[in-house]
């Protein structure tokens, strides 16, 4: 996790072993533009500091395009997310 605003490379495994390769970039959330990732979904996880909150986008393959944000989680206080992809799947992030 970020405590200040940084990039990166990021690689994802989602289900099936679908990978996906891409960047992150951690920001106030104000400062974010997702493209595929839509309000709902962003809406469904409530984030305790958006300072150290972050997006990432990857693609597949295939061109399939995913989109998460993360940061750390209220009320548990561990970091963690939600994704969704161009196919309209949704992921739940975790970190280890």
């Amino acid at each position: 996790m970020e405590a200040i605003s940084g990039s990166g490379t990021v690689r994802l495994i989602a289900p099936g072993n679908n990978v996906f390769s891409g960047g992150f970039h951690s920001e106030a959330a104000e400062h974010q533009k997702p493209t595929v990732l839509s309000s709902k979904t962003r809406n469904t996880i409530k984030v305790i500091d958006d300072s150290n909150a972050g997006i990432l986008a990857a693609k597949d393959n295939y061109g399939t395009r995913l989109e998460c944000v993360y940061g750390t989680l209220a009320p548990t206080g561990r970091p963690g997310g939600v994704c969704e992809d161009t196919q309209g799947n949704r992921y739940k992030l975790l970190f280890d």
